[in-house]
């Protein structure tokens, strides 16, 4: 059932949207109402439409655009760009896309490959003129190559990006790649025999990215621009570190777990090429469209049919040349920022698709449910629904029901449904989006929950600790810091904040 049949199945729900769903198109106004039902145990379900759940779950706002038959449908924004100001999200706001920065980077490194500019299978090192891979003894028979790189399966150092604040010192590729201060990450090495595992690995596409600024001698987001961006008139998008002026008036804020606005708003990653892309979904979805289009032979803007083909083949474990892929001939990929998540995943066969993006930490958080909404809105083929976490659950009841009625169905889900997937992280994440909002003792009682399920782990402690502190609690917080670091004596967040602590005396 295509999205026009479902809006006049919701005709009748549509006065009962709220002011701004009313301002948005009849597919945000259907979407607004498609939400799952949330189930608590032994009551009626709870009805909740997509605004509510942003406010339980912490969310300012919420971008989508979604592909039926290979075109964009339809793109709406949600909520707020930024909880301080109160500006709308449009579907015209620019957020950060995270490491979805690194398929589009593979399209352009591919381009330049067809057009015999680098090698997909040479040494990476034969394109390197700015910096080197240091020699290893996994590199001795095998050396690390861009179609390593860029499946992950290199072998390089497995680590992310946490970002620079806007008025940082910025590092430049080759001081990241070697570790050197500014750098706020270690030096990328080779750890493993290229080829033989895959890990995911930043550093592998800062690499990507030095290779191909050192060919083309132009700056990345140059290089970006002319090979993909401009193509396929991604006119709101930009690699730029900072973004650039012409886009910042359109700006999202990043946000944290208890939704406020982030210290300087945003982060900066001079690892462009894996974190760096300033976009919208609708300039995503373009991708999405081309690579499909691309592979049905129906464009050559970007790639060739053969190198689209190519570009979507799985390499090991899911990981194509950029892209992730799931059978069903399905490609995606997530992103995230601190502040932001992203994520956008394409059918190819069927030409479905969607594009989700958050100016928020807890963004993935109501993916899942608004792309089951879709999915089932456009009768996408062969599609698992995804199913909502314990950990949002939880919070959604909360927001209806209380803290206690929350908790409660946390242990009833535990005791009934052993097989969902549970983590430290649940709660933690709760606690402290409720410390974010200045709700100390709500947080306290949820982290105190959390150390009755996970005795062993050292951040149930030290979260706690930093919960009782909140309250004024120095001797409780103490305890649980020393308790924390009985586990853990590597904590030294832990071991920091009780020095702190003691040094203030009594």
């Amino acid at each position: 059932m295509r999205f026009a049949a479902f809006i006049a199945l919701l005709s009748l729900s549509v006065a009962a949207c709220t002011t701004a769903t009313e301002r948005a198109s009849p597919q945000a106004v259907a979407l607004e109402a498609a939400m799952p039902e949330v189930a608590p145990t032994g009551e009626p379900p709870l009805r909740l439409t997509l605004t509510q759940w942003l406010d339980a779950l912490s969310i300012p706002g919420l971008s989508v655009a979604v592909i039926d038959d290979n075109e964009l449908a339809w793109a709406q924004g949600f909520g707020v760009a930024d909880a301080t100001t109160g500006a709308r999200m449009t579907d015209a706001t620019v957020l950060q896309a995270g490491s979805i920065a690194k398929p589009i980077t593979a399209m352009a490194s591919l381009r330049m490959v067809e057009q015999g500019a680098l090698s997909l299978d040479a040494d990476i090192n034969d394109a390197l003129t700015s910096w080197r891979l240091p020699a290893s003894e996994f590199t001795r028979t095998t050396p690390v190559t861009l179609r390593h790189l860029l499946a992950h399966t290199s072998g390089i150092t497995p680590i992310g990006f946490p970002g620079y604040a806007p008025d940082a010192m910025i590092p430049s590729p080759q001081q990241i790649l070697n570790g050197e201060a500014p750098a706020n990450t270690p030096a990328a090495s080779v750890l493993t025999a290229p080829g033989e595992s895959m890990q995911y690995s930043g550093p592998a596409y800062t690499i990507v990215q030095v290779a191909m600024t050192d060919t083309a001698g132009v700056a990345f987001p140059d290089v970006m621009r002319t090979s993909v961006l401009a193509p396929l008139n991604m006119n709101s998008s930009s690699f730029q570190q900072p973004p650039p002026l012409l886009l910042r008036p359109r700006l999202a804020s990043g946000h944290g777990l208890g939704g406020n606005v982030i210290e300087g708003r945003w982060r900066i990653h001079p690892e462009m090429a894996a974190a760096g892309l300033w976009t919208t979904p609708s300039d995503l979805a373009k991708v999405a469209i081309e690579m499909t289009s691309a592979r049905r032979g129906q464009s050559s803007r970007i790639l060739s049919q053969d190198m689209a083909s190519r570009m979507l083949s799985e390499e090991m474990s899911g990981a194509a040349l950029g892209w992730m892929v799931s059978p069903g001939d399905v490609f995606w990929h997530n992103g995230g920022t601190e502040g932001f998540r992203a994520q956008m995943r394409m059918l190819s066969a069927s030409g479905d698709g969607i594009v989700l993006m958050s100016n928020s930490d807890n963004g993935m958080d109501v993916f899942g449910a608004v792309m089951n909404a879709v999915a089932a809105a456009n009768d996408w083929p062969n599609y698992t629904p995804r199913t909502v976490p314990p950990s949002v659950t939880i919070r959604l009841i909360a927001s209806r029901r209380g803290i206690d009625r929350g908790l409660q169905e946390y242990r009833t889900l535990r005791e009934t449904q052993p097989g969902l997937r549970y983590s430290p992280g649940d709660l933690n994440a709760w606690g402290y989006a409720l410390l974010e909002q200045g709700s100390a003792e709500d947080a306290v009682r949820v982290f105190t929950e959390n150390v009755g399920y996970y005795a062993g782990n050292q951040y149930a402690y030290d979260s706690l600790a930093e919960g009782l502190l909140a309250l004024g609690d120095r001797a409780g917080a103490m305890r649980n810091y020393r308790r924390s670091l009985e586990i853990d004596p590597s904590n030294e967040d832990a071991r920091a904040a009780l020095a702190r602590l003691e040094g203030d005396g009594p």
